[in-house]
């Protein structure tokens, strides 16, 4: 939803240059705002900080940056009827923006009665030459949005998270601020070695590296690396190496969506991602059955090789037509379809298990674990797909994210 008020960003004092999640507070409330369909008209900036906030913004050489009074801050919004005001101290989980952008008539967003720093009002009632307060803004009968009252269930993330929000203006507040978005950058509706293993390593990691220069891309990139050494490594017969690079690509690959969702990087670029990982999986059990079968000498290994590409393909057509009918994951269709997904046989748990044969050696036990699994994963996703279109559909949930 494209929002038909334009949105000003509010720059009070320093707190709105401070860094985290790879951005100065004031970008991150610039590119939200553009993320949720805004056009932003100008950031208006205290004059003790102008400066700083105009260097922060200087990657963004079309975006006004003015201090009360400039005749450019008034012509800005001289026709728009309504204004969105964003504080640009406050940290907002990008949903809340969304919603925002939903707004047809003057609202503020509260948390509890407590004002959270978004608000849209007559541009008529802004003092041009005077500092806007988001919160003074707002008249007794603007309506209210409280944050409880909007849904908590994200699509894109694919678990409940209630949408978050904090204002950030001491050190202390970066670093909580840091923690939040390394939180709240993971998914929901994963398998028990990611969990287990890969969440812990992910947050940790996402809480220091998005304060780095390194992009999604670059971290990707890293992750591809690891595929290729990793598929390299179970041709040639070094499978605990082969185990260990899966898992830096395994880590690897749920960073760098972390890190695009935590700086606001997230494109269609990124979707590729998918079809590297596809293809990396099939290049890690080809890999394995080359090894396993002395070269595809032995026909039962390459059959188990065949048996598996054709249960992954399955799997994943399974995936695709239930999402094109029903418009989410078959994980999120019930408790029933997050516990498969949670036990059942994917490239994370799949390498577990085959890590758990090596150590008792018999690596092509494991490798038959995979096989099978793949194949029973893929049946029962199939029975489940039947079973749930079968029954009328329910209501998407509803989300902030749409």
């Amino acid at each position: 939803m494209t929002a038909d008020a334009p949105a000003l960003v509010v720059a009070s004092d320093a707190a709105a240059v401070l860094r985290y999640g790879g951005r100065a507070a004031v970008d991150r409330a610039v590119e939200a705002l553009v993320r949720a369909g805004f056009r932003v008209a100008g950031v208006v900036a205290a004059p003790a900080v102008r400066d700083r906030v105009a260097a922060a913004l200087a990657h963004r050489p079309g975006l006004g940056v003015w201090v009360p009074g400039e005749p450019a801050l008034a012509a800005a919004v001289a026709d728009a009827g309504e204004v969105v005001l964003v504080d640009a101290s406050v940290l907002l989980d990008p949903r809340l923006l969304v919603e925002a952008a939903s707004w047809r008539r003057p609202t503020q967003l509260v948390d509890r009665g407590q004002p959270v720093g978004v608000a849209r009002v007559p541009a008529a009632r802004l003092d041009p030459a005077a500092l806007p307060d988001v919160a003074a803004a707002v008249a007794p009968d603007d309506a209210r949005v409280d944050i409880d009252d909007l849904p908590r269930y994200s699509r894109a993330l694919r678990r409940e998270l209630r949408p978050y929000w904090l204002r950030v203006r001491t050190s202390t507040d970066v670093r909580r601020a840091r923690r939040l978005l390394a939180a709240a950058g993971g998914k929901g509706h994963m398998e028990w070695w990611v969990l287990l293993v890969n969440r812990p390593v992910e947050t940790w990691l996402s809480y220091h590296v998005t304060e780095w220069r390194v992009t999604p891309n670059q971290i990707t990139f890293a992750s591809n690396v690891a595929a290729v050494a990793a598929a390299v490594a179970f041709a040639t017969g070094r499978l605990w190496l082969g185990l260990a690079a899966a898992l830096a690509n395994s880590i690897l690959d749920g960073l760098d969506g972390r890190q695009a969702r935590v700086q606001l990087k997230t494109s269609k670029v990124g979707e590729l991602e998918h079809v590297f990982d596809a293809l990396s999986e099939i290049a890690w059990v080809g890999a394995l059955a080359w090894h396993l079968s002395g070269g595809l000498a032995d026909a039962a290994i390459g059959w188990g090789a065949l048996l598996w590409l054709a249960a992954y393909a399955a799997d994943n057509a399974a995936y695709t037509f239930f999402r094109v009918r029903r418009g989410m994951m078959i994980d999120e269709a019930s408790r029933i379809d997050a516990a498969v997904r949670f036990v059942g046989a994917r490239r994370n748990t799949n390498f577990a298990y085959f890590a758990a044969a090596l150590a008792l050696g018999a690596p092509r036990v494991g490798f038959w674990i995979i096989a099978v699994g793949t194949a029973v994963t893929a049946a029962v996703h199939w029975l489940r797909v039947a079973v749930l279109l079968a029954r009328p559909a329910r209501a998407a949930a509803a989300v902030v994210d749409r």
